[in-house]
């Protein structure tokens, strides 16, 4: 049988706290599992619908770590619009339900909700 996972943002980084990340550029508040230390290379997975794109004036929630970023590309898909961020080294997509408004080279914040952060532990 298939096994659909579908599109998702995978992103290295390390365990810098009972409950934060980090990577070289960016540091976030998230529950982490049980089992990963300070320290330790985890991967971070969120899918691109999950992501919300701040500009401006605008903010997260207050259960959403955030993260700067530059778009380098956004496709018009008809009922919604991917971007493309450039977050240090790392490119991630951002599914938006309408287009925000943001261009092509405008640095932007991204919003990632604890709730639908997923922590990969390195083997």
């Amino acid at each position: 049988f298939a096994r659909f996972v579908g599109q998702m943002n995978f992103i290295q980084c390390r365990v810098a706290g009972t409950d934060s990340l980090e990577s070289d550029v960016w540091a976030i508040r998230c529950p982490l599992p049980s089992g990963v230390g300070v320290g330790q290379s985890v991967t971070l997975g969120i899918r691109p619908e999950h992501v919300a794109l701040l500009r401006d004036g605008e903010s997260g929630s207050a259960q959403s770590g955030t993260i700067e970023g530059n778009v380098t590309s956004r496709w018009f898909l008809g009922d919604s619009t991917t971007y493309e961020i450039k977050v240090g080294e790392t490119f991630m997509a951002v599914k938006t339900p309408v287009a925000c408004g943001a261009t092509v080279g405008e640095k932007v914040r991204l919003a990632l909700p604890a709730k639908d952060v997923r922590i990969f532990a390195e083997s």
